[in-house]
């Protein structure tokens, strides 16, 4: 799971205040993509399956293996030149979306890369018991940098406005952008997954039945992808199903703001236009992680 980083807490909000009723009926009309020379504007999609980690192009369908023994999630660079990956031993790799030059940037155990800039990747480190450090790697040298100690909630963009915080009952997170509470869900589960600042957050969503029924982990409850906003509107994106809460779940938009792909109940990595609702599957089983 990773988000884009999201430049102020004010900035966001007003970009998400402007999203919801638009994605009732069609995509946002004023989603705009940052320019990715390396793929003409073609936005890959790369995603991780049965450990290999692999990158989809929309223009002609076409999947490509770009690495291998993966064990973790996956980031494109903002250029979509590279790929941070992390590994079956928890290190952190980048290879060039060409499959080639493939390395290692630091050792594990690590986890959630995120681009923070074309030169810096943050991952997060184990700090003991649920507390996390987030940290920061140069991609040319591997200099490490710290970013914050002990975070006791995931933070994305590791300190900035984007934040999930432990929520009391079944609930494991509820989410916060800047200040303000987004949603207040005591028996539902909301990890973040993907925001887009034409388009929304979008979180998956475990609901409990009832204060007295929290089930374990392993028990299937109704799951759901939704779109929050500023305001802490909401409205349903995917509908998963009943599904436990060891099973990947993840999300993300396109650059566009036009589809968003998402890992099914089956495992299947599908994309969903905003405009036709309709699904396209690209991979078949044993996904576990992607990005857009």
């Amino acid at each position: 799971m990773r988000l884009r980083p999201v430049a102020s807490a004010l900035a966001a909000a007003a970009a998400l205040a402007l999203v919801l009723p638009a994605l009732a009926t069609a995509a946002p009309a004023t989603a705009t993509a940052p320019t990715r020379a390396a793929h003409g504007g073609a936005d890959p999609l790369v995603f991780v399956q049965a450990g290999s980690v692999k990158l989809w192009s929309p223009e002609d369908g076409h999947v490509a293996t770009i690495a291998r023994n993966a064990g973790g999630d996956v980031a494109l660079s903002p250029d979509a030149r590279h790929v941070a990956w992390i590994a079956r031993d928890g290190s952190l790799h980048v290879v060039g979306s060409d499959g080639r030059g493939d390395r290692r940037i630091a050792r594990g155990p690590l986890g959630s890369p995120l681009w923070r800039s074309l030169t810096q990747l943050g991952v997060t480190r184990p700090a003991g018991g649920s507390s996390l450090d987030a940290i920061a790697f140069d991609v040319a040298s591997g200099k490490e940098t710290s970013i914050a100690r002990n975070v006791e909630s995931q933070v994305f963009p590791f300190g900035g406005d984007l934040v999930a915080k432990p929520a009391p009952g079944c609930a494991t997170d509820d989410l916060y952008l800047g200040t303000k509470q987004l949603t207040k869900t005591p028996l539902d589960s909301e990890a973040p997954l993907d925001t887009g600042a034409d388009v929304g957050i979008v979180a998956v969503v475990r609901t409990q039945a009832s204060s007295f029924q929290c089930a374990p982990k392993t028990v299937p409850v109704p799951t759901a992808l939704r779109l929050f906003q500023a305001s802490g509107a909401a409205r349903t994106l995917v509908k998963l199903g009943k599904l436990p809460a060891t099973q990947p779940a993840d999300a993300a938009f396109r650059v566009t703001g036009t589809e968003l792909a998402y890992i099914t109940a089956k495992g299947d990595l599908a994309v969903r236009s905003f405009l036709t609702q309709q699904d396209r599957i690209v991979a078949r089983g044993a996904v576990s992680a992607l990005d857009w």
